[in-house]
């Protein structure tokens, strides 16, 4: 035990005198970091979180034609999130998730919907800068969860008045506003397709609309193809939702 402890002496010693050589070098101490540690360990598999994108003023573009447009226009998104100025104090975002339209990334850490919830509400404050202005929110996946929890959330800058989700049933599960519509999309085919029109069948601002999406031959995502024949349908129901955010100025007939 003795020798052990006159060894331990040493080194500090030793290193009381590199410290006395690294200060003197003008370096500061060493703190400890468990994080770098992990990282370290962890390797490729760590992910860094991805800057807030810096955008330019919103895109202006013509606008999404019907729903089938505006589910195009979704599943193109290559970033997390994107935003639109389709006409003087309307915009609309659209949420595919974190990592857009790409497969997703294994991620050590940051596996919850916050920081994706946060970039998106940063990323509508810089972007959306008509005063008064109105926004719809599209989302798939944890892009339509996000989008629900953020319609239902004051003190914005601007007022979100409408909600388009597509393979995101727990979208339903946020209280929304009695101002804020939400238009579901759900495939049957996915075993939780009905959950949302369970939840929200009381709901006088919820409508889904659940659809067969099978197999086309062409390829196409389903989601689209769901959205269009949502187009092409007569139900009158169907028909007011989507009438409503043309009638608003977001889509063109």
């Amino acid at each position: 035990m003795y020798g052990d402890t006159v060894v331990m002496r040493r080194r500090a010693g030793q290193l009381r005198e590199q410290g006395a050589d690294i200060r003197a070098a003008g370096i500061g101490p060493f703190t400890a970091d468990t994080a770098a540690a992990v990282r370290d360990i962890a390797g490729e598999f760590v992910q860094p979180e991805e800057a807030v994108p810096s955008l330019p003023a919103a895109t202006a573009g013509a606008l999404p034609k019907g729903l089938g447009g505006l589910i195009e226009n979704l599943t193109s998104t290559s970033s997390g999130v994107g935003v639109h100025r389709v006409a003087d104090g309307r915009y609309i975002a659209y949420l595919p998730g974190p990592d857009g339209g790409s497969s997703a990334r294994l991620r050590l850490v940051g596996g919850d919907h916050t920081t994706y919830a946060a970039k998106v509400s940063e990323t509508l404050s810089r972007a959306v800068t008509d005063p008064g202005a109105r926004v719809m929110l599209v989302g798939s996946g944890p892009g339509g969860l996000v989008a629900a929890e953020l319609a239902g959330q004051p003190g914005a800058t601007y007022t979100i008045e409408q909600v388009v989700t597509a393979g995101s049933p727990s979208a339903q599960a946020p209280r929304l506003p009695a101002g804020v519509r939400m238009l579901s999309l759900e495939d049957r085919s996915d075993p939780v397709a009905l959950l949302g029109s369970l939840m929200n069948v009381e709901a006088t601002n919820r409508l889904t609309v659940v659809f067969d999406g099978g197999a086309d031959g062409n390829g196409a995502d389903p989601y689209v193809t769901g959205a269009r024949a949502a187009d092409e349908a007569g139900h009158p129901e169907l028909r007011a939702e989507l009438d409503r955010p043309v009638d608003m100025g977001y889509l063109s007939r």
